[in-house]
């Protein structure tokens, strides 16, 4: 059964204006829920699979600009001239 994203989008919009015009958490939490699981369904591809989604390309989306680059850690072993090597203060 194909289901249309824009019935999908539709619902969508329903479920955000509910969850805004609420003033009870738990049913503004509800309202929040069923938007969930209906986006799960539109990234949801047609063999049951999560549609991978860049994390990349979401954050662009949502801020207009591009992620921040993060540094990789450097993990290497310094090697001492006394014998202590290890990883810890406490390897001698």
């Amino acid at each position: 059964m194909e289901i249309d994203t824009q019935v999908l989008f539709k619902k969508m919009e329903e479920e955000l204006n509910l969850a805004r015009e609420t003033s009870d958490e738990t049913e503004r939490k509800i309202h929040l829920g069923a938007l969930k699981v209906l986006a799960e369904v539109l990234l949801t591809d047609k063999t049951g699979k999560k549609a991978a989604v860049p994390e990349d390309k979401i954050w662009e989306k949502m801020t207009g600009t591009r992620p921040p680059q993060t540094q990789k850690e450097k993990s290497e072993k310094m090697d001492f001239d006394d014998g202590a090597n290890g990883e810890s203060l406490f390897d001698f």
